[in-house]
């Protein structure tokens, strides 16, 4: 979940080359589900994207039969963002409820709470992208219990927790995971030599940090969790 593998939409993969390679990267570290999530403000229709993911699913058929890729989107908020939903002019993940959602850095807190909730009323589950990306939430610790009290989901790149020991990033990266507030370790790949699906440092920080039920959850149960459109264990 949240992967830029769709060729020539966004700022993820440009050709299918590129593509097929970074699902075979991603194949090679022992994922065999994919969720692409190119960005909702691409000027290609969604149906493009769609025609496109099944052109790379056939084209994998054979060196890869176990690998499956679903569509989503990795939506920007705005304030179109429910009737766009309503009229399936951007897409959920894989038909589910859920929407992985993402603000601009800057937001304030007071939007994005706001934002998220209007997502919820309408029945959405909100997956708030790349979480360690907001100054906001950082501010204050309790922001991050409110969000996740009232149902809000958080996504993790693994380069987040990839980095030094002593850089701020990934302490309060590392942090906010041992804590239990993340339920989404993801890639963000977007091409092969510009944030790849790397996530060795970061498996290695977790088995010696979390327990396997815990790695299992953020990395691959939760996940399966919406491609069944199904709740996640708390």
């Amino acid at each position: 979940m949240h992967a830029h593998i769709i060729y020539g939409v966004d700022d993820g993969a440009q050709s299918i080359e590129e593509s097929i390679h970074l699902i075979k990267m991603a194949y090679q570290q022992g994922v065999k589900k994919i969720i692409a999530t190119p960005h909702s403000y691409s000027t290609i229709g969604v149906e493009i994207m769609k025609k496109r993911l099944s052109v790379l699913q056939n084209m994998l058929a054979k060196d890869l039969p176990e690998m499956e890729l679903f569509f989503g989107e990795e939506i920007l908020y705005s304030v179109d963002v429910l009737n766009r939903l309503e009229n399936q002019e951007i897409s959920t993940l894989a038909g589910s409820r859920y929407v992985l959602v993402e603000f601009q850095p800057v937001i304030s807190y007071k939007n994005m709470l706001h934002n998220i909730r209007n997502l919820m009323v309408s029945s959405y589950i909100p997956i708030l992208a790349h979480v360690e990306r907001y100054a906001c939430l950082r501010k204050k610790k309790e922001r991050l219990d409110e969000l996740k009290h009232q149902g809000t989901l958080f996504q993790m790149n693994y380069l987040s927790l990839s980095g030094n020991i002593f850089d701020q990033n990934t302490r309060w990266c590392r942090k906010i995971v041992l804590e239990g507030k993340v339920d989404f370790l993801s890639t963000d790949m977007h091409r092969p030599g510009w944030r790849p699906p790397d996530t060795k440092v970061a498996l290695t920080w977790l088995k010696k940090n979390l327990s396997s039920e815990h790695i299992a959850a953020l990395t691959y149960h939760n996940a399966l969790a919406i491609l069944h459109n199904r709740p996640i264990r708390a």
